[in-house]
């Protein structure tokens, strides 16, 4: 059976995904949704909930609840800017960056087992070819950001 190459491409993403999750809820993080790590990212940045929503594309008032769940959850934390006090920046507290740190080392052991799996050159070359094929999409910028 010939399954198309973007099924393919969603199959192991929603794999990674599923043990993520399953790998987070052990450590605690059960809270956890898929979304909040593209969220995450952005706001490890250090971004306003109005950049927020457009780096999710999503409206800003859905941008401000889910700050709102991130905060309630002790994930992110809201501060001045130090060059401009009107500005209201998002933060990730201790507990955020912590989540992160650990889907980090979890994709880069993934990583390592795919790697060792190919072999290091085939993998190199099918991370380059992902690579390649993401930045002759579209208009060539990398988003990151969820398929809602």
């Amino acid at each position: 059976m010939h399954i198309p190459f973007p099924y393919l491409l969603a199959i192991a993403f929603r794999s990674v995904v599923d043990e993520l999750d399953d790998y987070l809820e052990r450590l605690g993080f059960g809270d956890v949704r898929p979304a909040y790590g593209f969220a995450f990212a952005a706001i490890a940045a250090g971004v306003t909930t109005g950049e927020l929503a457009r780096r999710l594309d999503i409206t800003k008032q859905a941008a401000a609840q889910l700050v709102s769940t991130f905060e309630a959850a002790g994930y992110v934390k809201r501060s001045q800017d130090g060059a401009d006090r009107r500005v209201v920046r998002l933060k990730l507290t201790s507990r955020g960056r912590r989540c992160t740190e650990l889907v980090d080392s979890f994709f880069a052991a993934r990583e390592c087992q795919w790697s060792e799996a190919l072999g290091a050159s085939t993998f190199a070359s099918f991370r380059a070819s992902l690579e390649t094929i993401i930045k002759g999409s579209g208009d060539g910028e990398f988003r990151l950001r969820p398929v809602w």
